[in-house]
């Protein structure tokens, strides 16, 4: 009998040890997986804020340069219509000018046919603000 019982106990002491090492080998498993989850975590969070972070930045670089471009297509509306008063006032005044000829060479691809038109009418061919009207010509 007590050498049944030294088997059992022994059995059961060799058990305890296995059961002990696989607990412990499950924690240290599931440690570094927890460890390596935090740290991926981590690692996209700061990622995920640094995207944002330059979103912004694009964002507002964007929105910048809109207005950028807002302004200069006002500055080039305003030029357009200095250029058509001008050689509309040219081409009235004095329609063989040789400067004519080198506004058409110079312009003819941005203003196609801005002689023409400053010959035929007189004035630009589209509207002006409500502030700045063509003066009447004399006749």
């Amino acid at each position: 009998m007590t050498q049944e019982f030294f088997t059992g106990f022994t059995a059961l002491s060799v058990l305890g040890l296995i059961g002990g090492g696989l607990r412990f080998a499950w924690k240290q498993l599931t440690g570094r997986i927890d460890k390596r989850g935090a740290e991926l975590d981590a690692r996209e969070k700061a990622f995920e804020e640094m995207r944002d972070s330059r979103i912004r930045v694009l964002e507002a670089e964007v929105a910048r340069m809109g207005e950028q471009m807002q302004k200069i297509m006002e500055t080039v509306s305003k030029q357009r219509t200095a250029i058509h008063l001008l050689v509309s006032k040219i081409a009235r005044d004095e329609p063989a000018a040789p400067e004519l000829a080198h506004v058409q060479v110079l312009l003819g691809e941005e203003f196609p046919g801005i002689l023409r038109d400053a010959r035929m009418t007189g004035i630009p061919p589209y509207n002006f603000t409500d502030d700045a009207q063509p003066v009447p010509q004399e006749a």
